[in-house]
């Protein structure tokens, strides 16, 4: 067994600070671990008692899309998405264009992209949009137009049936699908 005696003051510096190092290292990674595994455990729950508090239609969605944010912004229409993954899988890209129609289903503003990349299982991500000249009380319609969904590095288009819109609660404004309006 080796005694403090054989190591010299600095020799015993250097052992001291990299024990220190060890320590916060293993602490961190564990802090970590313990998050994530948490996560994944709540995830795990969530999933046994899936029709307890969600409907059955959530089950086959992959992605949530939800409006947290609809408001004026100077002279813009300020919009904020956010996109939680319920996927099995890592989504690699997930893009949507969007468009205004006023109540009428008049035009009020062009297709504006709006892509959510790198979003973990579990993840969310979210995304603003600005559509200049267009006031808050004129928008009646929030229309989205599926193009790409890719998961795992497996591009398709993206399908409406998958994606799940959770709108603005207490507006009148509609979030919808361009194939809901034909």
């Amino acid at each position: 067994m080796l005694t403090i005696r054989y190591f010299t003051t600095s020799g015993l510096r250097k052992l001291v600070h990299f024990s220190l190092l060890a320590i916060f290292v293993f602490a961190s990674s564990n802090i970590i671990k313990a998050q994530s595994g948490n996560y994944i455990l709540s995830q795990q729950t969530k999933n046994e008692n899936l029709d307890t508090y969600q409907d059955s239609t959530y089950s086959d969605k992959v992605v949530l899309l939800k409006l947290i944010d609809l408001s004026q912004y100077q002279q813009c229409v300020r919009m904020v998405f956010e996109l939680e993954n319920i996927s099995g899988g890592f989504i690699n890209n997930c893009w949507f264009h969007v468009s205004l129609q006023d109540s009428e289903r008049g035009f009020l503003y062009r297709e504006q992209p709006l892509l959510f990349a790198e979003v973990a299982i579990g993840g969310r991500q979210q995304l603003e949009l600005l559509c200049e000249s267009v006031g808050i009380e004129e928008v009646g319609f929030i229309i989205l137009h599926p193009q790409l969904l890719e998961i795992e590095r497996v591009e398709t288009l993206a399908n409406p049936s998958k994606v799940q819109v959770i709108p603005l609660p207490d507006s009148d404004v509609k979030v919808v699908f361009n194939s809901e309006l034909r």
